[in-house]
């Protein structure tokens, strides 16, 4: 189904180390997130771990005990999403839930504006947490015209705009020393470090599928 509660955690924030560096870029809009019930809007490319913020949010917030659910809005039909408003029962008719509408870019135009009524119409917005993801800059895509201005004023309260990893160069040999050294220390292994070489290898590469790559690759590495 298009629409659950999402119970599993992504993995790419268990390293607190990790976890710090990633969000430093972000100081400013996560205290503003956990103070305000405003919803949130995260942006990035695939592997920047957008899921995965969406659920520290969540944790970090006054609605942290309350369901984190997921809408995939990949699979999100206009049939499936006509049977949600009408069923009393659903999350977008509700209160008390986390709403994370993932790859909200991915909708089609007319379900965007379907999507952008329905949520400013129910007052979804004041009963429940929404937070959405997108895989494209939505600013720019609302002036291309292939998104609706009108789900853009809706979602965009808090914009975070995840920082590609290639972009952050300087910052991949503490990300990477400290993912080695969290994963040694989970699977009870002797330390290990990185060489001068691999470190440049690891700056010189240009991580199309971004943290969640690095991630793999380090965890690989470790249990190799």
């Amino acid at each position: 189904p298009s629409l659950s509660i999402d119970e599993t955690v992504p993995a790419l924030l268990d390293c607190e180390a990790f976890r710090d560096e990633y969000l430093l870029p972000f100081s400013a809009q996560l205290g503003r997130a956990a103070a305000l019930d405003l919803p949130v809007l995260i942006e990035g490319e695939a592997g920047s771990g957008k899921r995965a913020l969406a659920q520290y949010l969540h944790a970090q917030s006054a609605n942290r005990l309350a369901p984190f659910c997921l809408m995939d809005c990949e699979q999100l039909s206009e049939r499936e999403w006509k049977k949600m408003t009408q069923d009393v029962f659903s999350p977008v008719n509700s209160s008390g839930y986390t709403i994370f509408l993932r790859n909200v870019s991915a909708l089609s135009l007319p379900l965007q504006k379907s999507v952008a009524q329905h949520l400013s119409d129910s007052a979804v917005t004041s009963r429940n947490r929404i937070i959405a993801s997108a895989n494209v800059p939505l600013e720019k895509a609302v002036g291309d015209g292939t998104f609706s201005s009108e789900l853009y004023s809706v979602l965009g309260g808090i914009v975070f705009r995840i920082p590609p990893l290639r972009s952050r160069t300087a910052e991949i040999r503490r990300f990477a020393a400290a993912l080695l050294d969290y994963y040694c220390r989970k699977n009870a292994l002797p330390p290990l470090t990185f060489s001068e070489a691999a470190c440049q290898a690891l700056e010189a590469y240009r991580w199309p599928l971004n943290y969640t790559q690095l991630m793999q690759t380090v965890r690989q590495l470790a249990l190799t």
